[in-house]
């Protein structure tokens, strides 16, 4: 269950950098 929770966690980290990623695009156009 352990690592059921830290793979979740990684999914988290790597969809809150892509939508920061797109959050800054729109900012930079």
């Amino acid at each position: 269950m352990m690592s059921i929770s830290i793979a979740y966690f990684k999914y988290l980290v790597i969809y809150l950098r892509c939508l920061f990623y797109l959050l800054g695009v729109e900012y930079m156009i």
